[in-house]
């Protein structure tokens, strides 16, 4: 059992290493959005490059709009939003249509604010 807990742990630290190396070649390109995924597929995340509202004041973000991670709840995902937050080139991220009650109340615990809508922000 442990053997295939490891098995895991390193499958998952090679695609949390591939996306973030696709997530900078992404960042990179002229590209407004895209979906950025890991080499393997274990985590997908669609992104763009925006413009939201923000405390009265019209921010440059990079909004997160969809992320799948499997298998989900293993706290991979929260994982990645953090590491999109901390490379995004912005300082602004936007996570929208938060439609997961869970993710929401992580997100809160991160630092994340909800400003309507089903929408989250985090000012770096």
């Amino acid at each position: 059992m442990r053997l295939a807990l490891i098995a895991g742990e390193l499958s998952s630290d090679s695609e949390y290493n591939s996306f973030r190396t696709n997530m900078a070649t992404w960042l990179r390109s002229g590209a407004r959005s895209a979906w950025v995924e890991s080499d393997g597929g274990m985590i997908r995340v669609y992104m763009r490059k925006a413009h939201h509202m923000v405390d009265g004041e019209m921010a440059k973000t990079l909004d997160i709009a969809n992320i799948t991670v499997d298998p989900p709840g293993t706290g991979l995902g929260m994982r990645v939003i953090n590491y999109i937050h901390l490379e995004n080139p912005t300082n602004t991220t936007f996570v929208e249509s938060i439609l997961n009650e869970r993710l929401a109340a992580r997100l809160a615990k991160e630092g994340f604010r909800s400003i309507g809508n089903a929408n989250m922000v985090k000012v770096k």
